[in-house]
């Protein structure tokens, strides 16, 4: 079986893979890793990706400015998702840990970064940490977007609404822990076409272990199956056709 992964949600702008390329992209092939979306939060990883994009012009990108590193300028953004053949925007949202700017900023700039993507129709990629009636209040007034709720940490009555809406849910290295029984009770009800596998890599515990190790798809794909009781087979192909219609991704 030749397996088609693709992470949705891996910062390759970020150590220590930035600077092993070669490296992270061979070790990603091995785990069985076809391509992954390498999103960004602030302008750096921003302009990293851009260069990333020309240097390795399959790599999937995404541009966006994270809620914990504002202020930024929108023009500059408009201009990367204009030039740098872009798969998405993001990673883009509300956190409610962000002591540095105020909800108003937080929703303000959120909002200019939605209305980018419906303008330039692409998908978003959405960070929300405990201001979920707030995100979803803002994306009611986009209906019509596509695009995925990054690691989600909030229960299945208020992930249905997400996924009322349209939008996909990214699943990964939480299931692998014993703690996140939300996040497994969500993996388990979500409808089949909305299921987009990522790591969130480094941001994980393993990671710490084992940075050049990456993470062990084979494990995140036999937990998901067993929690839906399917077939690992179908599983990754509903993956690959999940993933390939939000982002447009081109079957070589």
């Amino acid at each position: 079986m030749t397996r088609k992964l693709i992470d949705t949600h891996f910062h390759f702008t970020d150590e220590p893979y930035f600077t092993n390329q070669q490296r992270t992209l061979i070790n990603l092939k091995f785990a069985g890793v076809v391509n992954i979306i390498s999103p960004s939060y602030n302008m750096e990883s921003c302009h990293k990706n851009y260069n990333l994009k020309r240097l390795y012009p399959d790599l999937l990108v995404a541009y966006g400015i994270h809620p914990l590193f504002l202020p930024f300028d929108i023009a500059e953004i408009e201009n990367l998702l204009i030039t740098g053949n872009p798969s998405a925007v993001g990673e883009i949202g509300l956190d409610a840990r962000n002591t540095t700017s105020s909800n108003s900023a937080q929703i303000d700039a959120f909002e200019l970064q939605l209305n980018l993507a419906k303008t330039l129709k692409l998908p978003v990629i959405i960070h929300s940490v405990k201001r979920h009636a707030e995100t979803l209040a803002l994306l009611k007034k986009y209906l019509g977007l596509k695009g995925v709720i990054h690691r989600p940490s909030e229960n299945w009555e208020n992930m249905v609404r997400y996924t009322d809406l349209g939008y996909h849910v990214g699943l990964g290295s939480d299931l692998l822990h014993d703690g996140y029984k939300k996040v497994k009770t969500v993996a388990k009800k979500l409808p089949s076409r909305q299921i987009l596998l990522e790591t969130d890599l480094p941001y994980v515990p393993e990671f710490k272990k084992d940075p050049f190790g990456l993470m062990n798809y084979d494990d995140i794909v036999h937990v998901l199956s067993n929690l839906r009781q399917v077939k690992t087979s179908a599983l990754i192909d509903q993956l690959w056709e999940n993933t390939a219609a939000l982002f447009n991704v081109k079957v070589n």
